[in-house]
């Protein structure tokens, strides 16, 4: 840290602007953001090794300012010391981490309705290099089946009935006929997307942290705000039903969003060790899959398998 903060520090003084950084964010081996107190712009410092994500993040930042998105501003590409760095225009508004407390579930589902209209506009520019996000449907399926396979703390009517929906998904993923990439956020989680005040209601004001963007699988974007929000998951479906307005979901696309979105949760369940928050992620996961919320929102059926329509969640607490 101590050699980061004097890099970006000497590149923003070198070039006639003082700057006073603060750390926000460090992600060890990859890099380190720092907001400029005095400007408010942000300047994010790649390590060496993480070269290909900084390029990654540029490209997309460039491509969606360009398609008029509001994204940061790229204002600076510099390098010192081996390190790679993007100096971003300031971003109006706050993190939805930091608000969405203070939203009510209706204003909550207006705002995820919004989200998904940006994602939609997002996912409609044409994309870069590969995301890291991007993974192999019927890979994330089987890596998803072994893990909750080995799952022991879950109540065995939930357990079940994941293992049971994943089981059908298993079997169907090798039939998914290939996905157009698009260009994805790869991380569109409340600590990215950004919000502030219109007068009477709130609204999305910016998308921020590229650094898992490229060209992947649009149903990636969707799972990470379907799933890892931490608040309001009943409201978020309306992610869904604002992407739909210009970009319709198939049942080839529903299904591949309901393997991300048992993935994510297994991987959630391995580093999760508080068993009430283990519950709700489960429960979170299956009000959303099978004949769940998304089967309301998502009109065409998935592809046909042997299990594949057996899951109802009303079958299992009433999770609706």
């Amino acid at each position: 840290m101590r050699r980061l903060i004097p890099a970006a520090q000497l590149v923003a003084e070198a070039r006639g602007r003082t700057a006073e950084l603060v750390p926000i964010n460090v992600t060890p081996g990859r890099s380190t953001t720092l907001l400029d107190r005095r400007t408010r712009a942000v300047t994010r410092l790649y390590d060496p090794a993480a070269r290909d994500a900084a390029e990654r993040e540029a490209d997309a930042v460039e491509r969606a300012f360009a398609g008029g998105l509001p994204v940061p501003e790229l204002i600076e590409r510099f390098e010192f010391d081996g390190q790679i760095g993007l100096i971003m225009a300031p971003t109006i508004g706050a993190p939805l981490s930091l608000v969405e407390a203070g939203l009510g579930p209706a204003e909550h589902h207006a705002l995820m309705r919004q989200l998904g209209l940006m994602l939609a506009r997002l996912h409609g520019i044409e994309p870069g290099p590969p995301s890291d996000a991007v993974s192999v449907c019927t890979d994330m399926a089987d890596r998803a089946r072994s893990m909750l396979r080995n799952e022991r703390t879950l109540a065995n009517g939930v357990r079940s009935a994941l293992l049971s929906r994943i089981e059908a998904l298993h079997t169907v993923a090798p039939t998914l006929r290939p996905y157009r990439p698009v260009l994805i956020h790869g991380a569109p989680d409340d600590r990215h997307v950004f919000v502030r005040r219109q007068r009477t209601r709130t609204i999305v004001s910016a998308l921020v942290g590229f650094a898992a963007s490229g060209a992947g699988d649009a149903m990636a974007d969707l799972a990470v705000v379907l799933f890892d929000g931490a608040r309001h998951h009943r409201s978020r479906i309306g992610v869904i039903e604002g992407y739909q307005k210009s970009h319709p979901i198939d049942g080839q696309a529903r299904t591949r969003l309901e393997i991300h979105l048992i993935a994510r949760l297994a991987t959630a369940l391995q580093r999760e060790s508080h068993p009430a928050e283990r519950t709700r992620l489960a429960d979170v996961a299956m009000a959303l899959i099978g004949e769940g919320t998304l089967a309301r929102v998502v009109r065409p059926n998935p592809p046909r398998s042997e299990g594949l329509h057996r899951f109802r969640p009303r079958e299992f607490g009433g999770h609706q």
